[in-house]
């Protein structure tokens, strides 16, 4: 067996220790012991001691993982010992040795089980308390600093090199194209651009841009109507499109207002347009897909859209998957389960609600606390076209889930509340960390409804 040892030169400073968690454990591997004890690791076999870390080093944590993926298991250490990195070998420099450094060593396990050096980088700019590895195909290292950021790994040929760690997210409420703004797009001759343009500099800088679709697409213009049964012409995804959205919930009251027709060509449209649409399917389809897989930067997301209810036509009977409608609670539970199992995170689309309401009614909170308890990350609420509270609410296992009851309209004509003038905003990093990805740094900014 071969097994390394990576090494990351962090920070230099004379008392680092306080908060320092000194792990202790024991780990088997190919026939050997490996033992981490008063900072200290050993590694021995049937027959006695082979290797032990030198005195000189205060080993804060050790892994075994494959590290290059090469069916070998390499040894990661994470240690503090004094001394800097020169710029030539052996790269320790002498003479500088009054200072505490903290290092990440990678090593080689050859046949005898003795650690070889494999390789190791200088300076990545954090002070580390913790690391851990994620991820199946491709190892990769998480490396948390004492502010709780973190930084990724994974081997590169002859080393390892750092990627990215996170995924921005920014979701808008309800895009509503209403007779007024078609007339518009006709009379302007720019079409459906203009609506967006203030927002293109946040989608473009944003890894995944969202909104409600709440108006079906159509592709002739005898089905091109406003309210209250809406039919937008597909130059309205292309402006969608145009504008960076790479995500479209279609699932809310007004989707079967073209009846099968619209939610086919909706369908096909975002589709033939590499857009990632949730909440309804094509009629041809035969089995149900209750969420859509996303991935960006090694950050997998299963995104699912339902509707409390749709306008008229209740679609379940004569097309049973067209429209994602919201099921009861323990099938809900046993899709965003499912969605968890396949994804490092799962955001739920929720059209809900009672319009021109402040707060969430007993049936936006009974739903989301059930979708928390089945581990949903992240739940966007629209309908209520006004904005109501986000909030962190707890699961049963005390998972954190987030919560935007109402981001309220995006792109719509004044309703009969002033209120509805004002939308909302979402924006989130999903981020690695030692225990698996994490929401972070979360705002919800309110906007301008613009027609």
């Amino acid at each position: 067996m071969i097994a390394a040892v990576v090494v990351f030169f962090i920070t230099s400073i004379r008392f680092p220790f306080s908060g320092v968690k000194w792990n202790e454990k024991e780990l088997e591997c190919d026939g050997k012991t490996l033992t981490l004890k008063n900072k200290k690791i050993s590694i021995s076999n049937d027959e006695g001691l082979i290797w032990k870390s030198p005195k000189e080093y205060k080993v804060e944590d050790v892994l075994l993982a494959d590290t290059d993926a090469d069916g070998d298991t390499e040894m990661t250490v994470l240690l503090w010992k004094k001394g800097k990195y020169g710029n030539a070998r052996p790269f320790w420099e002498k003479g500088k040795d009054d200072a505490w450094t903290q290092h990440i060593f990678i090593y080689d396990l050859d046949r005898g089980g003795r650690p070889v050096s494999k390789w190791f980088a200088s300076d990545i700019g954090m002070r580390a308390v913790r690391m851990a590895y994620t991820g199946n195909e491709i190892p990769v290292l998480i490396v948390e600093d004492i502010k709780g950021n973190s930084s990724a790994w994974i081997w590169d040929s002859f080393g390892m090199k750092n990627i990215e760690n996170s995924v921005s997210f920014i979701a808008y409420g309800d895009n509503i194209i209403h007779k007024e703004m078609l007339e518009a797009a006709e009379v302007s001759g720019r079409g459906f651009d203009p609506l967006y343009e203030d927002i293109k500099a946040e989608t473009a800088a944003a890894d995944i841009a969202a909104l409600n679709a709440e108006t079906i697409l159509v592709d002739k213009q005898s089905a091109v109507s406003g309210y209250p049964q809406f039919g937008s012409p597909t130059a309205v995804g292309e402006a969608l499109r145009a504008a960076g959205f790479s995500l479209v919930n279609c699932a809310n009251n007004h989707a079967m207002d073209k009846g099968i027709y619209g939610i086919d060509v909706s369908a096909d449209f975002y589709k033939a347009n590499d857009m990632t649409y949730v909440g309804i399917q094509r009629s041809s389809e035969q089995e149900y897909e209750a969420y859509k897989l996303i991935k960006r930067h090694g950050i997998s997301f299963a995104v699912f859209g339902y509707t409390e209810h749709t306008n008229g036509f209740d679609a379940r009977e004569k097309y049973p998957y067209a429209v994602h409608y919201f099921p009861e609670e323990d099938k809900l539970k046993e899709e965003i389960r499912s969605g968890k199992e396949a994804a490092d995170v799962v955001v739920v689309f929720a059209h809900w609600g009672e319009e021109y309401e402040d707060e969430p009614d007993e049936y936006q909170q009974r739903m989301a606390k059930a979708m928390a308890d089945a581990g949903a990350d992240v739940v966007i609420g629209t309908h209520p076209h006004v904005v109501q509270k986000s909030e962190m609410i707890k699961g049963e296992k005390g998972n954190d889930t987030l919560v935007c009851y109402s981001l309220g309209n995006f792109r719509a004509m004044p309703g009969r509340d002033e209120r509805s003038k004002i939308g909302a905003c979402l924006k989130f990093t999903a981020e690695r960390g030692t225990e698996g990805v994490r929401i972070r740094d979360w705002t919800v900014e309110e906007l301008e409804v613009r027609h």
